[in-house]
């Protein structure tokens, strides 16, 4: 037996360990290792944890015959350090989506989450229209069918006309309709 390694025998019948041949000495257990009698410590680094590399603290062990001096202990993983990224950018319609990546190693999560439609239009090119669905951002009013009502009817008639009578009609006709919903 080297130094620094215990000797015992296994009793194949019971199972038990002896400190003996003869198996008539109950092994107790095994003796810390010397470090006097091993000449060749090598330095065992310690390893930084991240999300995919379990960390472990420093530790030595005897070169020559492999026993362990100073055992190293297992520190386990970091957690993942989460990001997210968006997949496809929302418009004024439609949906986008973005997942979860990690800083530190290319795993992810949350594949497909949904990011809701903004529902802003952009007008990027200053022509009225918006840049993604084409919605006129600067319509027309909307002329009202009001049975009876002389405005109303004067503003249909009007409408597309660049005189100022025409606009002074178009516009009293817009501001009768927004004075009638605050009135609702």
């Amino acid at each position: 037996v080297s130094p620094g390694n215990d000797e015992y025998w296994n009793c194949l019948t019971c199972g038990e360990l002896f400190a003996d041949a003869d198996c008539t000495q109950i092994f107790i257990g095994f003796s810390a290792p010397d470090r006097s009698n091993h000449t060749d410590i090598v330095t065992d680094p310690a390893v930084a944890a991240s999300c995919t590399v379990e960390g472990l603290t420093e530790g030595s062990h005897c070169e020559a015959c492999g026993a362990v001096i100073t055992a190293q202990t297992n520190l386990g993983l970091e957690s993942h350090a989460w990001e997210w990224v968006t997949d496809k950018e929302p418009t004024c319609v439609d949906s986008g989506e973005k997942h979860e990546k990690c800083l530190n190693c290319e795993a992810t999560q949350s594949n497909g989450t949904v990011i809701d439609a903004t529902g802003e239009h952009i007008d990027g090119d200053d022509d009225g229209l918006c840049d993604t669905c084409g919605e006129d951002l600067n319509p027309e009013p909307d002329f009202c069918s009001t049975p009876n009502n002389p405005l109303c009817i004067l503003a249909a008639a009007c409408n597309g006309q660049t005189s100022i009578a025409a606009k002074l009609i178009l516009a009293a006709h817009t501001l009768y309709h927004a004075v009638a919903q605050l009135v609702k």
